[in-house]
């Protein structure tokens, strides 16, 4: 089975982080720190730990820009969180569209967001 997850809200006990300093060129480096400090979801993780040893492929569709990638994944790493592939489909106007989009061509069957818009 291929499950996509959204990140913000449902990986993390957050669903907004600091995305005023997503603008900058460059990432500030207490914006690092502050994802960092950003729990995950326990349950959240545990069932994506078990999903994927069952061999499903878990594929994470966010929101968050392309320059959030080496920041998402080393949050990905440090927490131990299983993934195939990861989406950024940027902020603003569209980006659920874009989510839509990616979902339908990586034929994702199950996709859980917390959509709190």
């Amino acid at each position: 089975m291929i499950i996509g997850l959204d990140i913000d809200g449902t990986i993390t006990k957050f669903s907004r982080l600091k995305a005023r300093f997503w603008w900058c060129k460059k990432i500030p480096w207490y914006f690092y720190l502050g994802l960092f400090l950003v729990p995950p979801k326990k349950e959240t993780v545990e069932i994506v730990k078990k999903r994927k040893q069952k061999g499903d492929t878990i594929i994470f569709i966010s929101a968050r820009p392309e320059k959030m990638r080496r920041a998402t994944e080393l949050y990905l790493r440090k927490h131990k969180i299983p993934y195939d592939k990861i989406f950024l489909v940027g902020l603003g106007k569209g980006a659920e569209g874009r989510k839509k989009e990616i979902i339908k061509r990586e034929g994702v069957e199950i996709y859980i967001d917390h959509n709190d818009n």
